[in-house]
């Protein structure tokens, strides 16, 4: 009880069995029925299988706890190939990034601050759309935000070449899609239960983790 009421950490060198004490500290808390977790597995390593360092498979969470745990992924092709078996594919709409969002990632994407401010401007000016109309680089939305605005064109441009790894990303659509993070804040709130995320071949990409965390989080905090 004690455990959930404060903030944990586990610290140690690559190889030491970080993963390990992880899952048996999720799996006491989970087990015990103290709190439910949202565990944002960026290496795959707390969902359905793991492997130990004598190369033995052991189980993951949703294993152990079929009832309490759900297991979704951001790579459905990724937990297909590992034997996982996600509940849901969570899909992101470009209309469901907000500049807040796009600040997280300064330090990883190299943003700098007058980007940050043009992604605020294009968001206030083009609403919802924003992300999608910036990548599809019309010549006279570009015009109209060059003369109206602050933003100058080559802080326009260098935004645009960086949320272009976004079109990389199959997680991320530019189509409306069904509201992953509603399923998720049910399933911990309603359902009381623990939910894994896998990250699959996106949990390599920094920004890709960043982004992802914190726009879950921050819907979850705004809720």
């Amino acid at each position: 009880k004690r455990l959930v009421e404060r903030s944990s950490g586990v610290f140690g060198k690559s190889g030491t069995g970080k993963s390990f004490l992880t899952r048996v500290l999720l799996a006491g808390v989970i087990s015990k029925q103290m709190a439910v977790s949202l565990i944002f597995d960026m290496h795959n390593d707390y969902g359905w299988q793991a492997t130990s360092e004598n190369n033995q498979n052991v189980k993951g969470l949703a294993q152990l706890f079929r009832d309490r745990v759900t297991m979704i992924t951001l790579d459905n092709e990724s937990s297909i190939r590992r034997g996982s078996r996600p509940d849901f594919v969570v899909r992101l709409s470009y209309r469901d990034i907000q500049p807040e969002d796009i600040a997280m990632l300064k330090a990883t994407m190299s943003l700098s601050d007058a980007m940050i401010d043009a992604a605020y401007t294009l968001r206030k000016r083009w609403g919802e759309d924003w992300i999608a109309r910036l990548l599809k680089g019309d010549p006279d939305d570009v015009d109209d935000i060059t003369a109206d605005t602050s933003i100058m064109g080559g802080t326009l441009a260098a935004l645009q070449r960086r949320l272009e790894r976004f079109e990389r990303w199959d997680f991320m659509t530019p189509e409306p899609v069904d509201d992953s993070v509603s399923k998720i804040i049910n399933l911990l709130v309603n359902e009381r239960k623990s939910v894994v995320l896998e990250f699959g071949r996106y949990g390599s990409a920094l920004e890709a983790y960043i982004l992802v965390a914190n726009y879950i989080t921050r819907r979850i905090h705004e809720h």
